[in-house]
C-alpha cells in the first residue's frame, strides 16, 4: 500500500475516536452507543472477511454468508433499527432478538440484490464503481455458481484470472 493509504486509515481512526469520545460525553442513551459499538466491530469484521478472500478462496460458503451478515445487512438493515429503537428508549431484549430475526434476513437479501446488479448492471445505470467479476469478489453468487458448475477447477481459474476487462 501506498504511504497515504496508511495514513488515511490512521487519520480516519483518530475520526472514529474523536466521535465516540463526544458520543460518550453527551447525553446519548447508553443502549444506543451500544448499538452502535457493536455495529461498527460487526461492519468490520465483515469487512475483514471480504478482503482477506478477496479472488483468493473457493470452498466455504460460510465465508459470502458472514460478510452478509457482518457487512452488508449489520450496518444497512439491522442496527439503523436497533439504534433507532434504542434511542427511542423501547429496546429491550425481546424487541432486539425480534429485530435480528426479521432484519437480517432483509439485509441479506439486499446484499444479494447488490451482488445480482454488480455483475449483470452497468454503472450508468446502478452508480456501482465496481463490478464484483473484475475484481473477483468472492459472493454467495460466485460461490453458488462455483457449486453447480461441471467444471469447479476451470470457474475458478477463469473467475481468478488477472486479465479480466470490465463490461
Amino acid at each position: 500500500h501506498a504511504p497515504g493509504e496508511h495514513l488515511a486509515l490512521i487519520a480516519a481512526d483518530l475520526v472514529v475516536f474523536d466521535c465516540i469520545e463526544a458520543a460518550l460525553r453527551s447525553e446519548l442513551p447508553r443502549a444506543l452507543l451500544c448499538e452502535y459499538t457493536s455495529c461498527y466491530r460487526q461492519t468490520n469484521l465483515g469487512q475483514l472477511l471480504d478482503i482477506a478472500h478477496e479472488g483468493a478462496f473457493f470452498g466455504d460458503e460460510n465465508v459470502p454468508a458472514l460478510v452478509m451478515k457482518y457487512k452488508t445487512a449489520s450496518y444497512t438493515i439491522v442496527y439503523p433499527f436497533l439504534m433507532g429503537c434504542a434511542l427511542a428508549g423501547k429496546l429491550d431484549e425481546q424487541l432486539h432478538s425480534q429485530i435480528e430475526k426479521a432484519m437480517y434476513p432483509l439485509g441479506e437479501n439486499f446484499q444479494l440484490r447488490d451482488d445480482y446488479l454488480g455483475i449483470y448492471s452497468s454503472q450508468q445505470k446502478t452508480g456501482k464503481s465496481a463490478n464484483d467479476l473484475v475484481f473477483s469478489k468472492y459472493t454467495a453468487l460466485i460461490h453458488n455458481a462455483w457449486l453447480l458448475s461441471g467444471e469447479k477447477r476451470l470457474f475458478q481459474d477463469l473467475f481468478l484470472a488477472k486479465n479480466k476487462s470490465s463490461p
